[in-house]
């Protein structure tokens, strides 16, 4: 990241901080995780390597579990998640899968894996299950759906927001167009729905350089 944006993110409009974060971020690893979770030929390929590191869900994954099983689960799921649109119904998908794991995971449930798998096999369906995100909504422990119906409610707002954001420019409204990347635009719903996310993470402090995730460090066109 430059060092002069670097220094200045902090003071960034939270927004467009979210912004710099959902595309820097998806072009330099959350797009290659995805393509290779979607593109894994057996069960041993399903989480490819540097997922479980980016996404921080390694602890729920118990070593005396019944792994095999797992995996060939997820995999054997992977065809709905993979062609789910974004509603009630797919999204309680994430809700079975981790109560159904939960028995042979040394009876945690992996709710928040499980959710990062889907977003994985469908990005703009799926999104993230997040600690720091659910204590802002209130939800209850692994009620999937309710967290990600209240995400779908926190997404109208962002996209209503990004509508109205003036640009460094002057110019008003921000899309995944202004934010291009080696020649790469990100696709608009996804932008939105990783915004959101992001913004949402960001207003419960947590901190994308401390992390040393990749923002988006060129100037907004």
């Amino acid at each position: 990241m430059q060092q002069g944006l670097l220094q200045q993110f902090h003071q960034l409009p939270l927004l467009e901080r979210a912004a710099r974060c959902a595309v820097g971020c998806w072009f330099n690893i959350e797009q290659g995780l995805c393509n290779a979770v979607q593109g894994a030929e057996g069960p041993n390929q399903i989480f490819p390597t540097g997922w479980f590191k980016y996404w921080g869900v390694a602890r729920t994954f118990r070593r005396k579990g019944n792994r095999q099983e797992i995996c060939q689960l997820l995999l054997d799921t992977r065809p709905q998640l993979m062609t789910a649109l974004p509603n009630t119904l797919r999204w309680g998908l994430v809700q079975q899968l981790s109560a159904q794991i939960k028995p042979i995971n040394c009876d945690i449930r992996p709710t928040s894996l499980v959710s990062k798998f889907a977003f994985s096999c469908s990005p703009v369906t799926f999104t993230p299950y997040d600690r720091i995100v659910r204590g802002q909504f209130g939800t209850s422990p692994h009620d999937y759906l309710a967290y990600r119906n209240a995400f779908a409610q926190q997404q109208v707002n962002i996209e209503q927001q990004l509508g109205a954001f003036t640009r460094p420019g002057g110019q008003v409204g921000l899309a995944a167009q202004d934010l291009p990347l080696n020649g790469n635009v990100m696709n608009q719903q996804l932008f939105v729905v990783r915004t959101t996310d992001w913004y949402l993470l960001l207003q419960g402090r947590f901190d994308p350089i401390a992390a040393k995730n990749p923002v988006y460090d060129r100037p907004i066109i």
